[in-house]
Protein backbone atom coordinates (compact mmCIF):
# COMPACT_ATOMS: atom_id res chain seq x y z
CA UNK A 1 0.00 0.00 0.00
CA UNK A 2 1.72 3.25 -1.15
CA UNK A 3 0.46 6.66 -0.10
CA UNK A 4 2.25 9.86 -1.03
CA UNK A 5 1.91 13.38 0.34
CA UNK A 6 -0.44 15.43 -1.77
CA UNK A 7 -2.12 12.37 -3.28
CA UNK A 8 -5.82 12.98 -3.92
CA UNK A 9 -7.85 12.17 -0.83
CA UNK A 10 -4.82 11.77 1.46
CA UNK A 11 -2.78 14.36 3.30
CA UNK A 12 0.27 13.33 5.29
CA UNK A 13 0.51 15.52 8.39
CA UNK A 14 3.63 14.25 10.15
CA UNK A 15 5.39 11.45 11.98
CA UNK A 16 5.45 11.17 15.76
CA UNK A 17 7.36 8.52 17.74
CA UNK A 18 7.57 6.17 14.75
CA UNK A 19 3.92 6.50 13.80
CA UNK A 20 2.50 8.03 10.63
CA UNK A 21 -0.54 10.30 10.82
CA UNK A 22 -2.89 10.56 7.83
CA UNK A 23 -6.01 12.62 7.23
CA UNK A 24 -8.77 10.87 5.31
CA UNK A 25 -12.05 12.43 4.09
CA UNK A 26 -15.23 10.53 4.79
CA UNK A 27 -15.79 10.21 1.03
CA UNK A 28 -14.24 6.76 0.58
CA UNK A 29 -14.17 7.10 -3.20
CA UNK A 30 -10.74 8.70 -2.80
CA UNK A 31 -9.23 5.69 -1.08
CA UNK A 32 -6.78 4.72 -3.80
CA UNK A 33 -5.38 1.40 -2.55
CA UNK A 34 -8.63 -0.53 -2.60
CA UNK A 35 -11.40 -0.92 -5.24
CA UNK A 36 -14.54 0.92 -4.25
CA UNK A 37 -16.73 -2.10 -4.97
CA UNK A 38 -14.90 -4.04 -2.26
CA UNK A 39 -15.69 -1.34 0.24
CA UNK A 40 -19.39 -1.73 -0.51
CA UNK A 41 -19.56 -5.53 -0.29
CA UNK A 42 -22.22 -6.94 2.01
CA UNK A 43 -25.79 -6.47 0.75
CA UNK A 44 -28.16 -5.08 3.31
CA UNK A 45 -25.41 -3.93 5.69
CA UNK A 46 -25.56 -0.36 4.42
CA UNK A 47 -23.07 2.01 2.75
CA UNK A 48 -19.73 2.39 4.46
CA UNK A 49 -19.14 5.99 3.43
CA UNK A 50 -21.22 7.42 6.28
CA UNK A 51 -19.40 8.85 9.29
CA UNK A 52 -21.13 6.45 11.69
CA UNK A 53 -20.18 3.41 9.63
CA UNK A 54 -16.59 4.55 9.25
CA UNK A 55 -16.41 4.98 13.00
CA UNK A 56 -17.21 1.26 13.34
CA UNK A 57 -14.57 0.32 10.75
CA UNK A 58 -11.89 2.44 12.36
CA UNK A 59 -12.77 1.25 15.86
CA UNK A 60 -12.31 -2.35 14.70
CA UNK A 61 -8.99 -1.48 13.05
CA UNK A 62 -7.74 0.34 16.17
CA UNK A 63 -8.69 -2.70 18.20
CA UNK A 64 -6.35 -4.90 16.17
CA UNK A 65 -3.33 -2.77 17.02
CA UNK A 66 -2.94 -1.56 13.42
CA UNK A 67 -4.09 1.98 14.23
CA UNK A 68 -3.01 3.94 17.27
CA UNK A 69 -5.22 7.03 17.07
CA UNK A 70 -8.23 8.38 15.24
CA UNK A 71 -10.09 11.69 15.37
CA UNK A 72 -13.50 11.91 13.70
CA UNK A 73 -15.27 15.06 12.60
CA UNK A 74 -18.17 15.72 10.26
CA UNK A 75 -15.89 16.06 7.25
CA UNK A 76 -12.71 14.13 7.87
CA UNK A 77 -10.81 11.51 9.82
CA UNK A 78 -7.34 11.62 11.26
CA UNK A 79 -6.02 8.05 11.35
CA UNK A 80 -2.67 7.16 12.87
CA UNK A 81 -1.10 3.91 11.73
CA UNK A 82 1.21 1.94 13.98
CA UNK A 83 4.59 1.68 12.29
CA UNK A 84 5.21 -1.67 14.01
CA UNK A 85 2.43 -3.27 11.96
CA UNK A 86 4.22 -5.92 9.81
CA UNK A 87 1.95 -5.51 6.79
CA UNK A 88 -0.53 -2.65 6.52
CA UNK A 89 -2.30 -4.36 3.64
CA UNK A 90 -2.96 -7.31 5.94
CA UNK A 91 -4.05 -4.87 8.64
CA UNK A 92 -6.64 -3.11 6.51
CA UNK A 93 -7.69 -6.13 4.46
CA UNK A 94 -11.03 -7.58 5.52
CA UNK A 95 -11.95 -4.88 8.02
CA UNK A 96 -14.09 -2.92 5.60
CA UNK A 97 -16.35 -5.79 4.58
CA UNK A 98 -19.67 -5.37 6.35
CA UNK A 99 -20.40 -9.10 6.44
CA UNK A 100 -17.00 -9.89 7.97
CA UNK A 101 -17.50 -7.16 10.56
CA UNK A 102 -20.93 -8.52 11.46
CA UNK A 103 -19.55 -12.05 11.97
CA UNK A 104 -16.73 -10.74 14.17
CA UNK A 105 -19.02 -8.67 16.35
CA UNK A 106 -21.51 -11.52 16.65
CA UNK A 107 -18.72 -13.83 17.78
CA UNK A 108 -17.39 -11.34 20.32
CA UNK A 109 -20.89 -10.87 21.73
CA UNK A 110 -21.39 -14.64 22.15
CA UNK A 111 -17.93 -15.00 23.70
CA UNK A 112 -18.56 -12.29 26.29
CA UNK A 113 -22.01 -13.69 27.04
CA UNK A 114 -20.63 -17.19 27.64
CA UNK A 115 -17.79 -15.94 29.85
CA UNK A 116 -20.12 -13.81 31.92
CA UNK A 117 -22.59 -16.64 32.47
CA UNK A 118 -19.83 -19.14 33.21
CA UNK A 119 -18.42 -16.89 35.93
CA UNK A 120 -21.81 -16.73 37.66
CA UNK A 121 -22.42 -20.47 37.75
CA UNK A 122 -19.46 -22.67 36.76
CA UNK A 123 -20.73 -25.75 38.63
CA UNK A 124 -23.86 -25.93 36.47
CA UNK A 125 -22.16 -25.69 33.09
CA UNK A 126 -21.66 -29.46 32.63
CA UNK A 127 -25.33 -30.36 33.18
CA UNK A 128 -27.01 -31.93 30.11
CA UNK A 129 -30.04 -29.89 29.10
CA UNK A 130 -31.30 -31.71 25.99
CA UNK A 131 -30.52 -33.42 22.71
CA UNK A 132 -29.83 -31.25 19.69
CA UNK A 133 -30.17 -32.35 16.06
CA UNK A 134 -26.86 -34.24 16.20
CA UNK A 135 -25.20 -33.68 19.59
CA UNK A 136 -25.99 -33.51 23.28
CA UNK A 137 -26.57 -29.99 24.56
CA UNK A 138 -25.09 -28.83 27.87
CA UNK A 139 -25.89 -25.84 30.05
CA UNK A 140 -22.84 -24.07 28.64
CA UNK A 141 -24.27 -24.40 25.12
CA UNK A 142 -27.42 -22.68 26.30
CA UNK A 143 -25.37 -19.62 27.26
CA UNK A 144 -24.06 -19.32 23.71
CA UNK A 145 -27.47 -19.83 22.13
CA UNK A 146 -29.42 -17.44 24.37
CA UNK A 147 -30.75 -14.55 22.28
CA UNK A 148 -28.85 -15.77 19.21
CA UNK A 149 -31.69 -15.17 16.73
CA UNK A 150 -32.26 -11.63 17.99
CA UNK A 151 -28.55 -10.85 17.84
CA UNK A 152 -28.31 -12.18 14.29
CA UNK A 153 -31.31 -10.05 13.29
CA UNK A 154 -29.59 -6.99 14.73
CA UNK A 155 -26.18 -7.64 13.18
CA UNK A 156 -27.50 -8.60 9.73
CA UNK A 157 -30.43 -6.21 9.57
CA UNK A 158 -32.08 -6.27 6.14
CA UNK A 159 -29.98 -9.12 4.72
CA UNK A 160 -32.04 -12.05 3.32
CA UNK A 161 -30.81 -14.78 5.63
CA UNK A 162 -31.38 -18.30 6.92
CA UNK A 163 -29.75 -19.27 10.20
CA UNK A 164 -28.53 -22.82 10.85
CA UNK A 165 -27.33 -23.74 14.35
CA UNK A 166 -27.34 -26.86 16.54
CA UNK A 167 -29.92 -25.40 18.94
CA UNK A 168 -32.46 -24.91 16.13
CA UNK A 169 -34.44 -27.35 13.98
CA UNK A 170 -32.69 -29.28 11.21
CA UNK A 171 -33.86 -26.76 8.60
CA UNK A 172 -32.82 -23.74 10.62
CA UNK A 173 -34.63 -20.42 10.98
CA UNK A 174 -35.39 -17.99 8.16
CA UNK A 175 -34.43 -14.58 9.53
CA UNK A 176 -35.38 -12.54 6.47
CA UNK A 177 -36.75 -13.49 3.05
CA UNK A 178 -35.53 -11.99 -0.18
CA UNK A 179 -33.48 -12.59 -3.32
CA UNK A 180 -29.88 -13.74 -3.04
CA UNK A 181 -30.55 -15.15 0.41
CA UNK A 182 -27.49 -16.11 2.46
CA UNK A 183 -27.04 -19.11 4.75
CA UNK A 184 -25.44 -18.31 8.11
CA UNK A 185 -24.17 -21.41 9.92
CA UNK A 186 -23.09 -20.98 13.54
CA UNK A 187 -21.57 -23.15 16.22
CA UNK A 188 -21.80 -20.79 19.21
CA UNK A 189 -19.54 -22.95 21.42
CA UNK A 190 -17.28 -25.45 19.66
CA UNK A 191 -15.37 -27.29 22.36
CA UNK A 192 -18.09 -27.28 25.01
CA UNK A 193 -16.74 -30.24 26.97
CA UNK A 194 -13.32 -28.74 27.60
CA UNK A 195 -14.61 -25.29 28.49
CA UNK A 196 -17.48 -26.44 30.71
CA UNK A 197 -14.90 -28.06 33.03
CA UNK A 198 -12.67 -24.97 32.75
CA UNK A 199 -9.86 -27.01 31.17
CA UNK A 200 -9.20 -25.12 27.93
CA UNK A 201 -10.62 -22.73 25.35
CA UNK A 202 -13.68 -23.27 23.22
CA UNK A 203 -14.38 -21.34 19.99
CA UNK A 204 -17.27 -19.48 18.38
CA UNK A 205 -17.45 -20.54 14.72
CA UNK A 206 -19.55 -19.04 11.93
CA UNK A 207 -19.67 -19.17 8.15
CA UNK A 208 -21.70 -17.55 5.35
CA UNK A 209 -22.62 -19.10 1.99
CA UNK A 210 -25.18 -18.39 -0.73
CA UNK A 211 -28.40 -20.22 0.22
CA UNK A 212 -29.21 -21.71 -3.15
CA UNK A 213 -29.54 -25.35 -4.16
CA UNK A 214 -27.76 -27.54 -1.62
CA UNK A 215 -25.04 -25.42 0.01
CA UNK A 216 -21.74 -27.11 0.83
CA UNK A 217 -18.70 -26.30 2.92
CA UNK A 218 -16.79 -25.21 -0.20
CA UNK A 219 -19.49 -22.59 -0.87
CA UNK A 220 -18.51 -20.57 2.22
CA UNK A 221 -17.52 -17.01 1.32
CA UNK A 222 -16.93 -15.73 4.86
CA UNK A 223 -15.86 -17.40 8.10
CA UNK A 224 -15.11 -16.30 11.63
CA UNK A 225 -13.42 -17.91 14.64
CA UNK A 226 -13.44 -16.28 18.08
CA UNK A 227 -11.69 -17.92 21.02
CA UNK A 228 -13.66 -18.32 24.27
CA UNK A 229 -10.92 -18.79 26.88
CA UNK A 230 -11.33 -20.53 30.21
CA UNK A 231 -11.26 -18.52 33.43
CA UNK A 232 -7.47 -18.80 33.80
CA UNK A 233 -6.85 -16.77 30.65
CA UNK A 234 -7.85 -13.34 29.43
CA UNK A 235 -6.51 -13.77 25.88
CA UNK A 236 -8.84 -14.39 22.95
CA UNK A 237 -7.75 -14.91 19.35
CA UNK A 238 -10.06 -13.53 16.66
CA UNK A 239 -9.64 -14.69 13.05
CA UNK A 240 -11.91 -13.94 10.11
CA UNK A 241 -11.90 -14.57 6.36
CA UNK A 242 -13.86 -12.77 3.66
CA UNK A 243 -13.86 -13.75 0.00
CA UNK A 244 -12.01 -11.05 -1.86
CA UNK A 245 -10.68 -9.60 1.40
CA UNK A 246 -8.48 -12.38 2.73
CA UNK A 247 -7.59 -13.08 6.34
CA UNK A 248 -7.58 -10.72 9.31
CA UNK A 249 -6.78 -11.51 12.93
CA UNK A 250 -5.81 -10.22 16.33
CA UNK A 251 -5.36 -11.37 19.93
CA UNK A 252 -7.60 -9.51 22.35
CA UNK A 253 -6.85 -9.04 26.05
CA UNK A 254 -10.28 -9.29 27.67
CA UNK A 255 -9.08 -7.70 30.90
CA UNK A 256 -7.37 -4.60 29.50
CA UNK A 257 -9.06 -4.33 26.11
CA UNK A 258 -5.69 -4.25 24.32
CA UNK A 259 -5.32 -6.04 21.01
CA UNK A 260 -2.25 -7.21 19.13
CA UNK A 261 -2.15 -8.07 15.44
CA UNK A 262 -2.21 -11.81 14.78
CA UNK A 263 -0.72 -13.06 11.51
CA UNK A 264 -1.25 -16.85 11.68
CA UNK A 265 1.62 -19.01 10.42
CA UNK A 266 1.44 -22.81 10.27
CA UNK A 267 4.45 -24.89 11.25
CA UNK A 268 7.26 -25.08 8.72
CA UNK A 269 8.53 -28.42 10.03
CA UNK A 270 9.16 -31.14 7.44
CA UNK A 271 8.16 -34.02 9.72
CA UNK A 272 6.01 -34.91 12.72
CA UNK A 273 8.86 -35.87 15.06
CA UNK A 274 8.94 -33.78 18.26
CA UNK A 275 5.73 -32.06 17.33
CA UNK A 276 1.99 -32.62 17.65
CA UNK A 277 0.32 -34.98 15.19
CA UNK A 278 -3.05 -36.25 16.40
CA UNK A 279 -5.43 -39.00 15.37
CA UNK A 280 -8.67 -37.87 17.02
CA UNK A 281 -10.40 -40.41 19.28
CA UNK A 282 -12.24 -38.22 21.74
CA UNK A 283 -14.80 -40.73 22.99
CA UNK A 284 -14.94 -44.42 23.78
CA UNK A 285 -16.45 -47.01 21.46
CA UNK A 286 -13.82 -48.03 18.91
CA UNK A 287 -10.58 -47.91 20.85
CA UNK A 288 -9.28 -51.26 19.60
CA UNK A 289 -9.83 -50.51 15.91
CA UNK A 290 -8.46 -46.98 16.22
CA UNK A 291 -5.39 -48.26 18.06
CA UNK A 292 -4.70 -50.84 15.37
CA UNK A 293 -5.03 -48.17 12.69
CA UNK A 294 -2.68 -45.83 14.55
CA UNK A 295 0.01 -48.51 14.83
CA UNK A 296 -0.27 -49.28 11.10
CA UNK A 297 0.00 -45.56 10.33
CA UNK A 298 3.10 -45.06 12.49
CA UNK A 299 4.77 -48.17 11.06
CA UNK A 300 4.30 -46.82 7.56
CA UNK A 301 5.38 -43.31 8.54
CA UNK A 302 8.49 -44.40 10.51
CA UNK A 303 9.12 -47.99 9.39
CA UNK A 304 11.20 -50.17 11.67
CA UNK A 305 11.62 -47.42 14.28
CA UNK A 306 8.98 -47.94 17.00
CA UNK A 307 11.07 -45.97 19.51
CA UNK A 308 10.64 -42.93 17.25
CA UNK A 309 6.87 -43.26 17.39
CA UNK A 310 6.99 -41.75 20.85
CA UNK A 311 8.47 -38.55 19.43
CA UNK A 312 5.07 -37.71 17.90
CA UNK A 313 2.75 -36.16 20.46
CA UNK A 314 -1.05 -36.28 20.64
CA UNK A 315 -3.46 -33.61 21.80
CA UNK A 316 -7.02 -34.90 22.13
CA UNK A 317 -8.62 -31.44 22.06
CA UNK A 318 -12.35 -32.10 21.75
CA UNK A 319 -12.80 -29.12 19.44
CA UNK A 320 -12.38 -29.18 15.67
CA UNK A 321 -12.28 -25.39 15.54
CA UNK A 322 -9.51 -25.46 18.13
CA UNK A 323 -7.62 -28.06 16.10
CA UNK A 324 -7.82 -25.92 12.95
CA UNK A 325 -6.74 -22.90 15.00
CA UNK A 326 -3.74 -24.89 16.29
CA UNK A 327 -2.80 -25.91 12.73
CA UNK A 328 -3.11 -22.33 11.47
CA UNK A 329 -1.02 -20.86 14.32
CA UNK A 330 1.78 -23.42 14.22
CA UNK A 331 0.94 -25.37 17.35
CA UNK A 332 -0.12 -28.59 15.56
CA UNK A 333 1.42 -30.12 12.45
CA UNK A 334 -1.11 -32.81 11.60
CA UNK A 335 -4.66 -33.72 12.63
CA UNK A 336 -6.81 -36.58 11.33
CA UNK A 337 -10.36 -36.84 12.62
CA UNK A 338 -11.54 -40.08 11.01
CA UNK A 339 -14.29 -41.07 13.45
CA UNK A 340 -17.00 -41.51 10.77
CA UNK A 341 -14.95 -44.35 9.25
CA UNK A 342 -15.10 -46.42 12.44
CA UNK A 343 -17.98 -48.16 14.25
CA UNK A 344 -18.44 -49.38 17.79
CA UNK A 345 -18.04 -53.12 18.53
CA UNK A 346 -21.85 -53.36 18.63
CA UNK A 347 -22.06 -51.82 15.16
CA UNK A 348 -23.32 -48.45 16.39
CA UNK A 349 -22.14 -45.06 15.19
CA UNK A 350 -19.56 -42.98 17.00
CA UNK A 351 -20.19 -39.38 18.01
CA UNK A 352 -18.59 -37.51 15.10
CA UNK A 353 -17.86 -34.03 13.82
CA UNK A 354 -20.45 -32.23 11.71
CA UNK A 355 -20.22 -29.43 9.14
CA UNK A 356 -20.68 -26.70 11.75
CA UNK A 357 -17.62 -28.04 13.61
CA UNK A 358 -15.33 -27.35 10.61
CA UNK A 359 -16.56 -23.88 9.64
CA UNK A 360 -13.05 -22.53 10.23
CA UNK A 361 -11.68 -24.29 7.15
CA UNK A 362 -11.48 -21.08 5.01
CA UNK A 363 -9.46 -19.43 7.78
CA UNK A 364 -7.08 -22.37 8.11
CA UNK A 365 -6.59 -22.67 4.34
CA UNK A 366 -6.03 -18.92 3.97
CA UNK A 367 -3.27 -19.26 6.58
CA UNK A 368 -1.62 -22.04 4.55
CA UNK A 369 -3.05 -25.22 6.08
CA UNK A 370 -3.98 -28.08 3.71
CA UNK A 371 -7.35 -29.70 4.49
CA UNK A 372 -8.66 -32.87 2.87
CA UNK A 373 -11.20 -35.61 3.07
CA UNK A 374 -9.78 -38.98 4.20
CA UNK A 375 -9.16 -40.00 0.56
CA UNK A 376 -7.04 -36.91 -0.13
CA UNK A 377 -9.64 -34.86 -2.03
CA UNK A 378 -10.32 -31.30 -0.79
CA UNK A 379 -12.40 -31.16 2.40
CA UNK A 380 -16.09 -30.78 1.58
CA UNK A 381 -19.52 -31.80 2.90
CA UNK A 382 -23.13 -30.58 2.80
CA UNK A 383 -23.79 -27.53 4.97
CA UNK A 384 -26.29 -29.16 7.32
CA UNK A 385 -26.54 -30.19 10.96
CA UNK A 386 -26.50 -33.96 10.49
CA UNK A 387 -23.74 -35.12 8.12
CA UNK A 388 -20.82 -36.87 9.82
CA UNK A 389 -17.56 -35.24 8.71
CA UNK A 390 -14.12 -36.85 8.59
CA UNK A 391 -11.20 -34.56 7.80
CA UNK A 392 -7.42 -34.39 7.70
CA UNK A 393 -5.26 -31.30 8.21
CA UNK A 394 -1.60 -30.77 7.34
CA UNK A 395 0.44 -27.71 8.30
CA UNK A 396 1.87 -27.49 4.77
CA UNK A 397 1.79 -29.12 1.37
CA UNK A 398 5.30 -30.44 2.00
CA UNK A 399 4.18 -32.15 5.19
CA UNK A 400 1.18 -33.56 3.37
CA UNK A 401 3.43 -35.13 0.73
CA UNK A 402 5.38 -36.86 3.49
CA UNK A 403 2.50 -37.97 5.75
CA UNK A 404 -0.44 -38.64 3.43
CA UNK A 405 0.97 -41.80 1.77
CA UNK A 406 1.35 -43.40 5.21
CA UNK A 407 -2.19 -42.36 6.17
CA UNK A 408 -3.78 -43.69 2.97
CA UNK A 409 -1.77 -46.90 3.19
CA UNK A 410 -2.85 -47.49 6.79
CA UNK A 411 -6.49 -46.90 5.86
CA UNK A 412 -6.18 -49.56 3.16
CA UNK A 413 -4.42 -51.92 5.59
CA UNK A 414 -7.43 -51.91 7.93
CA UNK A 415 -10.02 -52.00 5.15
CA UNK A 416 -11.27 -48.42 5.50
CA UNK A 417 -10.20 -47.28 2.03
CA UNK A 418 -10.41 -49.25 -1.21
Amino acid sequence: MRMASGESGWERSGITRGRSTWRIPTDTSSVRHRPREHIHQGPGIGPLASTSRLKVIVRLAMGTGFLSDVVVSETRFRIQFNRRTPDLRFAYHGLVNGLTDALIELGRTVRDQVRSGFARGPDRMSLPVGQGVSDLQYALDSLGEAGLIEEVERRFDGLPLRLLSEGLSAGGEVISEGTNRQLLVIDPVDGTRGLMHDKRSAFFLAGLAPDGGTPRLRDLTHACLVEIPCTRSDLSDVLAFGEGDGLVGWTENLRTGDRLALDPRPSGADGLEHGFGTLSRFFGGAGGAMGEFQDRFLERLLPGAPDDWMSIFEDQHICNGGQMHALATGRDRFVADLRPLFTRPDGGRLLCAHPYDVLAWPIAEAAGVVLTNPDGTPLDAPLDLETDVAWVGYASEGLRQKVEPALLGALRDVGLLS
